[in-house]
């Protein structure tokens, strides 16, 4: 095959296998006014396409909306609260969502949050929390949860005034761990889910993974319905005892109980849950270590050198004076972002395309094909909306492969 043949061969197959969030987020050969534009009008589509929205809501710009339930906004704000920590996680290693563009993972997931407020029991050097057993779970989340990909325990630690001067010279580690409970005719098993060393000097969540158990407990029967989930609170050492009493006060205060009584609870805790139609192929999902790529905060460095080469660019969309829709009550805006600029061929080096383009740009300088400034790396989103009048209707989505995080010449 000849040198130009083999380069058609590359860019018919670079064309199709290239995923429909990277397409629409490319402004390949376009002026700047143009590709905003167009990118505008791909989140649109992208955006009704994920929610399975097919008719467009009606449009009502008054400002008397029915007032939002107070626990779906905090489903809201769990899975933001989710999603920013996944983030911060994932600096040096993360899920590059551009891809796992199959079926399932293009379609957006739904969010719900079951609210925990355990019962504390006080043994000798520790506590127990006795938390949300298998019966609530399956009543209060609902839906088929086998296809939950995404199953978080979460509960912060709040220190109060005296207790940071307490942690500044006492003792201030603990050790938390998450076990299931199961009592079976032949007695009571506890296993061990997760556990987590906690420093009391840093003020971070606790959270652990409770995907599994979630899913188990609505596979199979739980026997007598005894299934349940314990948090363990002990000390390190026997003289840290101290430490255990300042983690009890910042998570575990005392509250009414339903007799009355003031009894100590988990004041701030909640299991998040996000789950689509189908469970992806897990074989598909990627890390990949940290790089140079031409993110965000890179293109504003270079900016000032090489202000027309390939970089993310910021666009930000207000989705009532953009797009006209009032039916969206969170985010009141966000950033899509697209990519733009030229593509020298040496910032496409190291892939099979370039080389290729390389070796016929030697042959045709006249001729050569030029390489596209695409997205390279894509984030999520997450919208609260309604498509009705009833503020009950109100869901939690989260839509992935919607904002561009970084930027490639292909």
């Amino acid at each position: 095959m000849s040198a130009k043949g083999v380069v058609c061969v590359v860019l018919a197959l670079g064309c199709a296998l290239m995923p429909p969030g990277v397409r629409s987020s490319s402004s390949c050969h376009l002026d700047e006014a143009t590709a905003i534009a167009r990118r505008t009008e791909a989140i649109e589509v992208q955006i009704l396409s994920k929610l399975g929205i097919t008719e467009l809501p009606q449009a009502n710009f008054s400002d008397d909306h029915p007032a939002l339930e107070t626990s779906i906004l905090r489903t809201y704000h769990a899975a933001v609260k989710s999603v920013n920590r996944r983030k911060r996680r994932s600096a040096l290693d993360w899920e590059d969502e551009s891809q796992d563009a199959n079926h399932d993972h293009y379609y957006s997931k739904t969010n719900k949050v079951l609210e925990i407020r355990g019962e504390i029991v006080h043994a000798e050097h520790s506590y127990v929390a006795i938390l949300a057993d298998h019966r609530r779970i399956k009543a209060e989340l609902g839906g088929n949860l086998s296809d939950i990909y995404q199953g978080e325990l979460n509960f912060a630690f709040v220190p109060s005034h005296s207790q940071d001067k307490d942690a500044a010279t006492g003792p201030h580690h603990v050790r938390i761990e998450l076990l299931q409970v199961v009592a079976g005719p032949k007695g009571t098993r506890r296993m061990f889910v997760d556990g987590v060393d906690i420093d009391l000097a840093t003020r971070d969540d606790v959270v652990f993974d409770v995907k599994r158990v979630v899913r188990q407990w609505l596979a199979e029967p739980c026997p007598n319905n005894t299934c349940r989930l314990e948090l363990h609170i002990h000390s390190i050492h026997r003289e840290e005892d101290s430490a255990i009493e300042r983690f009890i006060n910042g998570i575990m205060p005392f509250l009414p109980a339903e007799n009355g009584t003031l009894q100590r609870q988990l004041a701030d805790a909640y299991i998040h849950t996000m789950s689509h139609t189908s469970a992806p192929d897990s074989r598909r999902l990627r890390r990949r270590s940290k790089r140079q790529t031409l993110d965000g905060e890179y293109c504003r460095k270079i900016r000032g050198r090489n202000p027309e080469n390939c970089c993310v660019k910021d666009l930000e969309l207000n989705f009532r004076r953009d797009l006209g829709w009032d039916w969206v009550r969170e985010p009141e805006k966000f950033r899509p972002n697209h990519c733009s600029g030229a593509c020298p061929y040496r910032w496409s080096s190291g892939s099979a395309y370039s080389s290729v383009i390389s070796m016929y740009n030697n042959l045709n300088p006249h001729a050569s094909a030029k390489p596209c400034c695409v997205a390279d790396r894509l984030g999520s989103v997450i919208l609260l909306f309604t498509t009705g009048s009833n503020a009950k209707d109100a869901r939690v989505e989260t839509l992935n492969m919607m904002t561009v995080q970084t930027c490639k010449c292909s």
